[in-house]
């Protein structure tokens, strides 16, 4: 396994919770339900594929930069955000949630202003920000947040998890009304220090998990949302371009604090160069209000590998179920075993 990543430098979502903020009322007469507008859309680059390091596409070296060593990386680097994004409406009593492609098509960036400071800039074509952040130690949970309000009179939220990882950062970002109000926008992110496709495995396999590695968000329609924590696992066959996973002891937590179990996930994909591309589904479910049917429920995966030698990946799920709830998140871990003959 990596070493603990005790110096993580990027971004991330929610001030008060991981997640999106979607409701203001979780119970009662004047209580808000999800409205989902189909599923969430396949995370994504954009429209443009960056391939230069100045257009965020940065590749790992053994010895180079990366999150886990002191300082982090060079000034002035810019990763760009493999991201799934949505918009989020009121309508009377609904919260109405759909993809947003646009923002998904025209990308987003982050660039590293200031390594001992934690300074970074933002950039999200889509909706027109273009923001300068401070990132500081969640004093709650793992990983860093930061908050600026935006020259409209809206605060962009950001959150990064902390997945052990060294080559790469999981995070969720938000546009809030107010510092702590509801989303008008959200989505889940990662960046990284990509696998060279010359120094991808061609031979034998490798398995990735963790801990705590599993984050994420379910809307249950014409209900209320649930934020997700659980662990999750993925097994890599190199020599047939091929990663099947599991997302399992995964805990809902409503939005009035109870804790409840939740579906186990299975994932399965193909590799194409350092890439992975794939589907989910509803192995198991627990049969509770915020859990999805478990027959017909399906989604997507993307994401890919990280570091000189596959030694992480990191993934971005959805599922959408038959009755139209959806839910969205992060994977990322370690390679436990690893093959190392390059293609």
């Amino acid at each position: 396994m990596m070493p603990k990543n005790t110096d993580r430098l990027i971004m991330t979502l929610a001030v008060a919770s991981l997640g999106f903020q979607v409701a203001a009322s979780a119970t009662g007469a004047n209580a808000q339900t999800v409205d989902n507008l189909g599923p969430i859309a396949a995370a994504t680059v954009g429209t443009t594929i960056p391939r230069t390091p100045a257009e965020g596409y940065r590749t790992a070296v053994t010895g180079g930069p990366s999150f886990g060593q002191p300082g982090g990386p060079p000034y002035g680097s810019v990763f760009a955000l493999t991201e799934t994004a949505v918009t989020i409406t009121k309508s009377g009593s609904k919260d109405v949630i759909a993809a947003d492609s646009t923002t998904d098509a025209d990308g987003a960036t982050v660039k590293v202003l200031n390594r001992a400071t934690d300074e970074i800039e933002l950039q999200v074509p889509g909706l027109a920000i273009d923001a300068k952040l401070k990132l500081i130690d969640n004093s709650t949970s793992s990983g860093k947040s930061a908050s600026t309000k935006l020259a409209n009179g809206e605060y962009l939220n950001l959150k990064t998890f902390d997945d052990n990882l060294n080559y790469a950062i999981l995070g969720q970002w938000a546009v809030t009304r107010t510092k702590e109000g509801q989303d008008t926008n959200a989505g889940y992110f990662m960046i990284g220090f990509r696998t060279p496709i010359e120094s991808m495995p061609k031979q034998g396999g490798a398995f990735y998990n963790g801990q705590n590695n599993v984050n994420g968000t379910v809307l249950i329609q014409g209900g209320v949302i649930g934020q997700l924590h659980g662990n999750g696992d993925l097994a890599a066959d190199f020599a047939n371009d091929t990663v099947d996973g599991l997302l399992s002891d995964i805990k809902v937590t409503s939005p009035t604090g109870a804790v409840m179990p939740w579906d186990t996930i299975t994932l399965t994909g193909t590799i194409s160069g350092n890439v992975i591309r794939g589907t989910t589904s509803v192995l198991q479910s627990p049969g509770n209000s915020l859990s999805l049917a478990p027959y017909n429920s399906k989604g997507t995966l993307s994401g890919g590998f990280y570091g000189p030698t596959a030694n992480e990946v990191a993934l971005i799920w959805t599922l959408h179920d038959a009755k139209g709830s959806t839910a969205v998140g992060t994977f990322g871990a370690a390679a436990e075993c690893l093959c190392v003959q390059a293609r």
